[in-house]
């Protein structure tokens, strides 16, 4: 009010809307605000009601019953109900507070049937609501790719609330394009009754770099929802999705998957090549720093924004689940043998042993076999079970012949896929080779015994 005190409606002195936001998105429960932002209650009075109120269940405790809220409104804030305008705002408020307290005994409700039962409680769809709701607040809209699933919310929630936060592996983090219900598991409680409870399927492993990229988008975004509920937890603050983008660009980039190592033999700092880690190895350790920092975040009450940085810097984790897995894994056998990881060191030796088979290096070849002669002579190639090698797609698109050999980064623009004739899977042509290559050796060893 111009010239007097602020009014109910007014801002208090020295707050201005930016600053009221501000407050609302730091320090009040995402679930409050939505009940607030759905009632119409304006927002100088969100900002007033939310300094001594910041969750549903302390809001649900502000009278007992209608009356009194609007008997606190009048002693509180001097907000009477004397015209129509005015009643609105009081109508608001007390809608408000019915829904904080319905809100609030069902949420209570199905926390004790949910740890009768030791079921995780679903997350209801206020909240659900409320956190995505406070997250694009901030952030934006958000795709449904990179969206946790409700199921895997609950899940966080619940460890959350019963106090065992932990890392979860890659193939429980879902999103909520991918979430899909395998069906219903019943079980019988203490009373006799008989519960019926969904069961979820896990997920798959990221297989590639593009893949793991959007499972921890989806993970960042988890815990950025987390974030909005829990506002009070240490281990929420100043959490955001660009904490974990530099994140995945520590484990993407030239510190960890595109690591430089030594050329043999060479002769100076330019002489280096790619390590190209094996990707389980990737994986293990990429899940034991983000679990390291999710427990350092918890046991220690600090921000996991600091733990995930210093996980990072982490030398003893390092060695232990990167430099050390690949410097000891085996090299003695033959590549062939060894199980190929993508992007990993086995491809790279499968592709080198067919080099040496496509230019006639097998021992068939170096005894002069009609074949070993028809590929020195440079007559059309064949694979190992005699069919035929193309350099084109049936669709007349050009073949990365490096895919098959030493493999390619994508920047070609040529299909990835087999050569051999009739083929075309996305496979490297040696794995099809491999394919054959183990079977006529178990054909063969049977004919040996016999």
């Amino acid at each position: 009010m111009a010239g007097g005190a602020p009014g109910p409606l007014d801002y208090p002195n020295g707050i201005d809307e930016a600053a009221a936001l501000r407050h609302l998105d730091v320090e009040v429960a995402s679930d409050l605000r939505h009940i607030f932002q759905e009632c119409g209650v304006p927002l100088p009075l969100q900002y007033r009601l939310s300094i001594n109120f910041r969750t549903v269940r302390r809001f649900a405790s502000y009278a007992d019953s209608r009356a009194e809220v609007r008997a606190a409104l009048r002693t509180d804030h001097t907000l009477d109900a004397t015209d129509q305008a005015s009643r609105a705002v009081v109508a608001s408020v007390v809608a408000a507070w019915e829904a904080s307290k319905e809100y609030a005994g069902k949420e209570a409700s199905l926390k004790a049937e949910a740890r009768v039962l030791g079921v995780v409680r679903p997350v209801t769809q206020t909240e659900k609501q409320a956190m995505r709701a406070a997250f694009e607040a901030v952030h934006g809209s958000i795709e449904e790719t990179y969206e946790p699933s409700e199921e895997y919310l609950s899940a966080k929630i619940e460890e959350v609330e019963s106090g065992e936060v932990s890392a979860s592996p890659l193939s429980e983090v879902i999103s909520k394009k991918r979430a899909k219900t395998q069906g219903i598991q019943t079980s019988v409680d203490t009373t006799g009754h008989v519960r019926i409870v969904r069961q979820k399927a896990k997920g798959n492993l990221p297989a590639h770099t593009e893949e793991l990229r959007t499972v921890l988008r989806v993970e960042a975004n988890m815990w950025t929802f987390l974030a909005s509920k829990y506002r009070n937890q240490a281990m929420f603050r100043g959490m955001t999705p660009a904490v974990w983008l530099d994140y995945v660009n520590y484990l993407l980039g030239d510190k960890v998957y595109l690591m430089q190592v030594p050329t043999p033999g060479g002769k100076g700092k330019g002489d280096q090549q790619p390590l190209r880690p094996p990707w389980q190895v990737l994986l293990t350790y990429e899940y034991e720093m983000r679990r390291e920092a999710v427990k350092k975040a918890f046991r220690e009450s600090r921000a996991l924004v600091d733990t995930l940085a210093e996980v990072q810097g982490n030398a003893q984790l390092k060695e232990q689940f990167f430099v050390s897995p690949i410097a000891l894994q085996g090299r003695s056998e033959p590549a062939w043998k060894r199980p190929w990881q993508p992007g990993g060191e086995s491809e790279a030796a499968w592709g080198k042993s067919w080099d040496k088979w496509q230019k006639g290096n097998r021992k068939g070849d170096r005894k002069g076999s009609k074949k070993g002669k028809e590929a020195k002579s440079g007559k059309k190639g064949k694979d190992r079970k005699g069919g035929d090698l193309v350099t084109r797609t049936p669709d007349n698109r050009l073949i990365c012949f490096a895919y098959s050999g030493a493999g390619c980064d994508g920047s070609c623009g040529m299909v990835h896929c087999c050569q051999v004739r009739g083929c075309g899977k996305p496979h490297p042509t040696w794995q099809h080779w491999m394919e054959h290559h183990g079977a006529s050796r178990a054909t063969d060893g049977a004919g040996a015994k016999s």
